[in-house]
């Protein structure tokens, strides 16, 4: 194989790395989309679950606070 084969080859093995390479690139943005569209209802599932213990808690509390009363006026004369 002559000089001129030897370029050629490589010319046809860089298009190759350089076509691999962009296929490499979409299909990370296509990673990076997929991520974040999924990200952002756990981001929300997250968040509304926080309220419902924040709820949850002060539900609680509330319980509590009524059982002490309850409890005050059945002791009271």
């Amino acid at each position: 194989m002559g000089l001129v084969g030897i370029v050629w080859t490589v010319c046809q093995s860089s298009d190759s790395i350089a076509a691999g390479s962009a296929q490499i690139a979409l299909g990370n943005a296509a990673l990076g989309q997929h991520t974040d569209e999924q990200a952002n209802p756990l981001e929300q599932t997250a968040a509304s679950m926080e309220q419902l213990g924040a709820t949850v808690r002060h539900n609680a509390d509330d319980a509590h606070q009524a059982n002490q009363f309850s409890l005050g006026a059945s002791s009271a004369p």
